[in-house]
């Protein structure tokens, strides 16, 4: 696992992002000793998450759990080390995935039916690549990547299938650790791997809010309709 260093703070444990005091990593430790993913998994981090280090963040969990390999956006080092890694991976021939909703990227459904009617063998072990970062932030994140890596994008994604930890007005906006459950269970992986998984996931949700004693978010999916009167009303009082 490759990982960037950062200075230790004093409260904030440096494994789980939790405040000492609710530290989850021996519970996570526990937890992904069972997990066997077939996949490699890279994480692609904006540098102002990893300065943050905000125990909101669920992205951390995919290194304490999964073994991923960490590299950041904005560390030119960093890059360059990320981009060695995937040529790498391309010269042993191993597939590579990247999830991202662009406007190329396919469902791992459609993916799977155009490799078919290619007549190209079905996924196996793979590399993928997860970013994390804000919305903006992640859209330039994924120009920085190869384009000769597919995107592929969820189908079943939803806010109600996790508690979660922001606030969002989309149902399908979801964290990224619970993004990268959702591709695992698109992609077909066991539930030998994926309910570990989703326990980590609650357990590092309840320690945020027994942390943080704030009210759980819940799912507040308004139609866009809604959301623009909503803009113009404010707009409307600043004037």
């Amino acid at each position: 696992m490759e990982t960037c260093s950062l200075p230790a703070s004093s409260r904030k444990c440096q494994g789980c992002w939790l405040v000492t005091t609710h530290c989850a990593c021996k519970e996570l430790r526990e937890i992904s000793s069972s997990i066997s993913l077939q996949h490699d998994v890279i994480l692609f981090l904006h540098y102002r998450e990893w300065v943050k280090r905000l125990a909101s963040n669920t992205a951390r969990l995919l290194p304490m759990c999964v073994d991923a390999d960490v590299y950041i956006f904005g560390d030119l080092v960093s890059e360059c080390r990320m981009h060695e890694r995937i040529n790498e991976a391309r010269r042993r021939r191993r597939d590579l995935l990247i999830l991202f909703p662009s406007n190329d990227a396919q469902t791992c459904t459609e993916f799977f039916s155009s490799r078919q009617s290619l007549q190209e063998p079905g996924l196996g072990a793979c590399t993928l690549i997860i970013i994390d970062g804000s919305w903006k932030n992640a859209r330039t994140m994924n120009s920085a990547l190869p384009r000769w890596i597919p995107r592929v994008k969820l189908s079943t994604s939803s806010r109600a299938k996790f508690t979660n930890m922001r606030k969002h007005s989309q149902d399908d906006r979801v964290s990224t650790m619970s993004a990268f459950l959702h591709l695992l269970n698109e992609l077909g992986e066991p539930e030998s791997v994926t309910d570990p998984l989703s326990k980590a996931l609650e357990l590092i949700v309840s320690r945020y809010y027994e942390q943080t004693r704030k009210p759980i978010c819940r799912v507040i999916n308004r139609p866009p309709s809604d959301r623009k009167s909503k803009r113009h009303r404010q707009a409307a009082t600043k004037k």
